[in-house]
């Protein structure tokens, strides 16, 4: 029986909830071949400090209009570009 854990930034409305697990039981049924009914799902919602970005803590969630998280899209247009390195060694 697979167990889904996700967490989240609060302040996503119940239906954007509702939509993330929906569909990550679909994914979860397709990969797995488990049946939908043994799917079970849990759902954290955290602060946005208490989640890190690139090091940094995560803002508060922002809804836009159409749920696009505002918040997020700003602090990674500030970040700076990460550029690869030249040379031959990893």
């Amino acid at each position: 029986m697979p167990i889904i854990q996700a967490d989240i930034r609060r302040g996503r409305s119940a239906r954007q909830r509702d939509e993330l697990i929906s569909e990550l039981t679909r994914i979860v049924h397709e990969v797995s071949g488990a049946p939908v009914e043994t799917i079970s799902a849990v759902v954290r919602e955290l602060p946005g400090p208490a989640t890190y970005e690139a090091g940094a803590p995560s803002p508060e969630y922002a809804p836009g209009p159409d749920g696009t998280d505002l918040a997020a899209l700003a602090e990674l247009a500030a970040r700076p570009q990460a550029h690869p390195q030249s040379g031959t060694g990893a």
